[in-house]
């Protein structure tokens, strides 16, 4: 035992060595800058002002800060662009570690103000880039991208892999906030790729802990613990920030996995160790982390607590997307404790905070609580009009979101489509030219060595069954590839059919609710009630929601119905419609949902549908109509 504390004292000493060793470096470089001031011109101290800036950008953002506004004083006095340019660029960085957004993008706006002189461009890319993070940082996710793809292709012109990088990652972490996984993972592994050709053990540390906060929102935990551990091994000092982001991270899986006593000791940790960093975003995080653990182990009143405290540091940071989820988990605590008016006022919050920066889910989930608080408190009419609000949401984001994807699976369609006919005709000229040329070669050969004759048109053979090979080979791929992408839209048009199926759930569930609430009531209230579930009535299988289903469905089976009318001109809209539910084969349970009818009445449909269109033949119903 004793052997064994001694062991574990000489590597502490080595630690601390080391540490020291690494801190005594940094004094003397910055020692190494403010002896360099003394006697030095104007131009150069403000050159040695921006170098202190950034190297205090992220240990120190307020004396970076603090250092590049010197800088910029100087430059302004000597009217030095270029100077002033860099001072900005400064600044920005500083301002943005500092969690001061508003100021980040002030002075990323004022490079590019000045990105019209051309000496001025090497600065364009980094403010462009700057001012995406600041935008992602607010929730603005429009702004954030556009200016992250101008950063990068200015990047991508100047080969500059590293930089490139950098914006792959920022890049992926907007697609994620948009809730695009695939398109995030995609810019993430692209990050990877580089960074490991580089062996850049920051920027792979950056890249691990993207891919593993991808894995947490894909719901892969392992996944992610997996790539989180991978992204500590980079971590240089134990109790830094990034060893903070990574042992909250840890906190936020065993939450999810229910683990809350593991998920509590990990978020304490990383508390810690962000007070200890004075991080100004790190610190409301692992507040609204703790908050929640406490909230969901029953201490409703801790949990409030700390949530009002990640409330007020959000507040101060201006952080709206963060606010949300704050007042929404505020929201359900004071519903858990029964305090109604409290909860209603938080879900407003997190609606009217969400609705500010157009935060979809945030938006939908607010109203989803406010009408579950107001079923518990039976207070029906102010439950109906968040359900009505709610189902008119989910509604038109499902469409949105049906024809951005159908439109762009069509445009990826065509596109796919014209490559392929132009690569095939690029080919098949590639391979009259061939012919040609093995044509006269063969002529040549006849005449003037016709022994040889028969070898080389055995070559010409092979090479001909070659490139047909070839141009079958490209034949099968491309129908490989339109069948893919034929069966994605099919499962774009089955999600819109169970979203329908969904939605009419709801609404059943609801009216079943008002009918139980009808027996017990009387006079006006029992009129209201009824009027209320005639018009749910009129919400289910509404007219709107299958004009919107036939669009997508034709879009992708153009002939079926008109094939489907030409074998019996008397069929009905609700025979059209089981036939194409059928088609898409979904199950008779699901059928059932979606037309709002029995599990026997779809199977008695089914028979009076085979009996209009296959009389006479005993072919399977389903199989002829996907057939068909």
């Amino acid at each position: 035992m004793r052997s064994k504390s001694f062991l574990i004292l000489i590597l502490l000493l080595f630690g601390f060595m080391s540490i020291a060793k690494a801190q005594s470096n940094n004094d003397l470089y910055i020692k190494k800058l403010e002896q360099q001031l003394s006697g030095a011109s104007a131009y150069d101290q403000g050159v040695i002002y921006n170098r202190m800036s950034d190297y205090y950008s992220y240990k120190n953002p307020a004396l970076a800060i603090e250092k590049a506004k010197k800088s910029m004083s100087i430059f302004l006095d000597l009217d030095d662009k270029q100077g002033l340019a860099q001072s900005y660029t400064y600044l920005a960085t500083a301002f943005f570690f500092n969690a001061q957004q508003d100021s980040c993008l002030f002075y990323t706006h004022k490079i590019i103000e000045m990105s019209n002189d051309a000496d001025l461009n090497q600065y364009l890319d980094d403010a462009y880039y700057i001012n995406s993070l600041a935008y992602r940082k607010i929730g603005q996710n429009e702004p954030a991208m556009k200016n992250a793809l101008r950063a990068l292709t200015m990047r991508l012109q100047q080969q500059d892999s590293l930089h490139i990088s950098e914006v792959y990652g920022s890049i992926s972490k907007i697609y994620k906030r948009q809730g695009n996984y695939s398109r995030a993972l995609d810019y993430q592994l692209k990050s990877i790729v580089l960074n490991e050709k580089y062996k850049d053990s920051i920027a792979l540390l950056r890249d691990y802990y993207g891919i593993a906060d991808l894995y947490m929102y894909l719901k892969k935990y392992d996944l992610a613990k997996k790539n989180y551990l991978l992204a500590k091994k980079f971590i240089k000092n134990k109790g830094s920030l990034g060893d903070a982001d990574i042992t909250n991270s840890l906190g936020a899986i065993y939450f999810e996995k229910e683990q809350l006593d593991s998920a509590l000791h990990y978020y304490k940790i990383a508390l810690q160790y962000y007070k200890a960093n004075q991080s100004k975003e790190g610190v409301p995080i692992a507040y609204e982390n703790l908050g929640e653990v406490y909230a969901k182990m029953g201490n409703f009143n801790k949990g409030i607590r700390l949530l009002k405290k990640a409330e007020t540091e959000y507040n101060k940071l201006g952080y709206s997307q963060d606010l949300t989820s704050v007042y929404n988990i505020l929201g359900q605590s004071y519903m858990n404790i029964h305090n109604k008016d409290s909860a209603d006022y938080y879900f407003k919050k997190s609606f009217e905070a969400a609705d500010i920066i157009d935060y979809a889910d945030r938006k939908m989930l607010s109203l989803q609580n406010l009408y579950e608080l107001h079923l518990r408190a039976k207070d029906t009419i102010k439950a109906y009009r968040y359900f009505k609000q709610l189902i008119h949401f989910k509604d038109s984001i499902q469409l949105h979101k049906n024809q951005l994807q159908v439109s762009e699976l069509e445009k990826k369609y065509q596109t796919t489509k014209k490559q392929k006919e132009i690569e095939r005709l690029a080919n098949k000229e590639k391979l009259q030219k061939a012919k040609f040329r093995t044509l006269l070669i063969g002529s040549g050969l006849v005449i003037l060595f016709l022994p040889l004759m028969g070898f080389f048109i055995l070559q010409k053979r092979k090479k001909e069954r070659i490139i047909t090979e070839l141009e079958l080979e490209k034949t099968r791929l491309l129908n490989q590839q339109l069948e893919g992408e034929l069966e994605l839209k099919n499962r774009q048009l089955t999600t819109h059919a169970l979203n329908m199926m969904q939605k009419n759930t709801i609404l059943q569930e609801f009216n079943e609710h008002l009918q139980e609430i009808t027996k017990y009531t009387d006079g006006l209230a029992k009129t209201k009630l009824k009027s209320m579930k005639n018009e749910i009535s009129k919400m289910i299988n509404s007219e709107k929601d299958w004009d919107t289903f036939k669009i997508y469905f034709e879009q992708v089976n153009k002939d079926f119905i008109a094939n489907l009318k030409q074998l019996n001109t008397a069929l009905t809209g609700n025979d059209i419609r089981l036939a194409t539910l059928l088609r898409l084969n979904m199950t008779n349970k699901e059928i059932a949902s979606i037309l709002n009818i029995t599990h026997q009445s779809v199977k008695n449909a089914q028979y009076r549908l085979k009996q209009k269109i296959l009389s006479n033949t005993s072919e399977d119903l389903r199989n002829f109509l996907r057939n068909l």
